[in-house]
């Protein structure tokens, strides 16, 4: 669980709600709110089957792509590689 504080003079839609949850996977590392999901990676790698599992969860949780209410901020994900699981 991570706590970040905030200032007085900060103007924020999630000012009040900054408790997030961080969830890690083998390279994919997941910032989970009350509000958004915000995936990322350390390092430009291919996805692990793992990741992908973790991946899909969060989309099925947060199944919006637009990191405010607002319909002008656009977050598309961007193109990845994933490694292929062997039989």
């Amino acid at each position: 669980m991570l706590a970040r504080p905030s200032g007085e003079l900060e103007i924020s839609l999630y000012k009040d709600e900054r408790q997030e949850l961080e969830v890690k996977s083998d390279t994919l590392i997941v910032l989970l709110s009350a509000f958004r999901a915000v995936l990322s990676q350390r390092q430009a790698a291919k996805f692990s089957p793992k990741d992908m599992e973790l991946r899909k969860k969060v989309i099925d949780l947060y199944p919006h792509e637009r990191p405010t209410p607002f319909p002008w901020e656009l977050g598309p994900e961007p193109k990845f590689e994933s490694v292929e699981e062997r039989p």
